[in-house]
């Protein structure tokens, strides 16, 4: 039984790992066209309803930025959509990029 738990908890690490990479990339692209984009803002409840609703997304990973904003990706595993929102500090919930294609990359051997 114990060695059934330590596997449970190495497959959430990997699965965790995997996410956090991939939100890690998708930043990274963001990063460099963001002044490109044009962003779509509502409320957050909106946004979330839209992504949830006609997309099938929901949170895959989020996490804090430096200044203060919610950064979140939300996918759909089955037909690989995806989207990266940013919540502004005044609660205002920007899409900022969306696509096809989304894959979770595994994790390293060694982690």
């Amino acid at each position: 039984m114990h060695m059934n738990r330590s596997r449970k908890a190495d497959n959430r690490a990997r699965r965790r790992y995997r996410v956090y990479l991939a939100l890690a990339s998708t930043m990274l692209a963001v990063s460099g066209h963001a002044s490109n984009a044009q962003a779509v803002c509502n409320t957050t409840p909106m946004i979330y309803s839209t992504l949830s609703g006609k997309h099938g997304e929901s949170p895959a990973a989020r996490g804090v930025t430096g200044g203060g904003e919610l950064l979140e990706m939300w996918t759909n595993r089955d037909t690989g959509s995806w989207s990266l929102l940013i919540t502004r500090p005044d609660g205002i919930t920007c899409l900022v990029q969306a696509g096809q294609a989304f894959e979770a990359i595994a994790a390293p051997p060694n982690l």
